[in-house]
């Protein structure tokens, strides 16, 4: 089993992932996009998503694309900068996409932006996630 197939299946086992209803769109070499239906338990007063909900989801696209760039272990995160940019609302879908923009020695940094369907950005994030020593 190649790398990008033990992570589709890792993904497939992640039990957050499961309660927010996220599921993987795609991987490739230092990418991943996921995508979620904002469903009743994510939602606060007003039917609007709760904010840690689209920071994880956007966490989980970071570090998938991370752990694309290693070939085995998890990439853990260091530091999670998100901003929330527009809400999302109760059934509307959105896409994480994530893209490793740096690899160190020590560390990958990655990109994401969550989007509506219609294209519109409703948060972003910047994560660093630690690099494990491959031996």
């Amino acid at each position: 089993m190649d790398r990008l197939d033990e992570l589709k299946e890792r993904f497939s086992r992640e039990p957050y992932a499961k309660t927010i209803g996220a599921s993987l769109v795609s991987l490739g070499n230092g990418t991943a996009v996921l995508e979620m239906t904002a469903g009743p338990g994510l939602m606060i007063v007003g039917d609007i998503a709760q904010g840690g909900a689209i920071g994880s989801l956007a966490d989980y696209a970071g570090v998938y694309a991370a752990m694309t760039l290693i070939p085995k272990d998890h990439t853990p995160a260091v530091t999670i900068i998100t901003q929330l940019h527009r809400p999302v609302l109760l059934g509307e879908k959105v896409f994480a996409t994530a893209t490793v923009v740096n690899e160190s020695r020590t560390s990958f940094f990655v990109l994401a932006e969550v989007r509506g369907e219609d294209g519109k950005l409703k948060a972003s994030a910047s994560v660093y996630f630690f690099k494990p020593k491959q031996t």
